[in-house]
């Protein structure tokens, strides 16, 4: 990320805290991290966690839900992460499945394909 990168590694560190807390009771745990480069550069974090319930699924980006408020959870994390990738062109989205675990994936704008005017 040529611009803002520690703003992009804030958001990997919630999205991977929020995995390695996911992943705390699983017997054979399991973390891939992703890098894609390209027209449509992401990076994923995929988990074999215990997924993430529908109801809370269908709020996470946007409405404030934790399942971690016993542990100090306020459930602001993936909001405010979607909105410092929004911030810049980005964003995030979400796919989990009830015992199959997590995927997020954190899309990036393609700044190679932009152009940059130096009269401004």
């Amino acid at each position: 990320m040529p611009t803002l990168p520690n703003c992009v590694a804030l958001v990997l560190s919630s999205v991977m805290s929020n995995a390695l807390r996911a992943l705390a009771d699983v017997g054979d745990p399991s973390l891939r991290f992703v890098v894609v480069a390209g027209e449509r550069p992401e990076i994923r974090i995929a988990d074999n966690g215990p997924g993430i319930p529908p109801e809370v699924m269908d709020r996470l980006l946007v409405d404030p839900v934790t399942t971690h408020a016993s542990a100090g959870g306020s459930g602001m994390g993936m909001i405010f992460c979607n909105r410092v990738m929004q911030s810049f062109g980005g964003g995030i989205r979400i796919a989990s499945a009830s015992g199959a675990g997590t995927t997020v994936t954190l899309d990036f704008p393609n700044f190679k394909n932009r152009m940059h005017r130096s009269d401004r």
